[in-house]
Formats: C-alpha cells, sequence, structure tokens
C-alpha cells in the first residue's frame, strides 16, 4: 500500500485514510517527491525497484503470509449471528 502523506514537524498527516486500525504498527519510507522528478528515467525506475522490492528478503513475510494463509482456511465451527434490528 502507498500512502501520499504531509511532513509536519515529527509526523506525517496522511491525504486518505489507510483503513487501518488504531495504533497498528507501520513502517514508513520516505520518499522526496520533487526530488524523484528531477532523476533521470532509468534512476527512478531504479529507485522505484528498490522500494517496491522492500520487503523482499524480509524473513517476517513468509510467516505472516503463512498465517495469513492458515486463517483463511481455517474451518469456522460457530454459525454467524447476524442482529439486523436497530
Amino acid at each position: 500500500m502507498v500512502v501520499q502523506g504531509i511532513i509536519r514537524g515529527n509526523s506525517i498527516e496522511l491525504t486518505e485514510s489507510p483503513q487501518l486500525p488504531e495504533g497498528t504498527l507501520v513502517w514508513v519510507s520516505v520518499i522526496d517527491r520533487p526530488y524523484l522528478l528531477g532523476l533521470p528515467p532509468a534512476q527512478r525506475e531504479s529507485l522505484l525497484f528498490q522500494f517496491l522490492g522492500g520487503w523482499q528478503d524480509d524473513p517476517e513475510l513468509t510467516e505472516i503470509f503463512d498465517e495469513i494463509d492458515r486463517d483463511r482456511h481455517q474451518q469456522i465451527t460457530e454459525p454467524a449471528s447476524i442482529d439486523l434490528a436497530p
């Protein structure tokens, strides 16, 4: 997910909601857009691939996706209860 933000002091104000729960731990890669626009296209592409591949060798990534896969395939043994009354 890539979300644009504006630096305000020691904080980053996001221009759109990332749709994550309050208190979620995130990693931020800051890219100064005007700096990137001044680079030759080949160098911009190289930096983009470095940014997008940031998790490539992250040992926790496999664990995270394994957990997601287990959760997706877990059988639900209790019926869902939906109360539509106001």
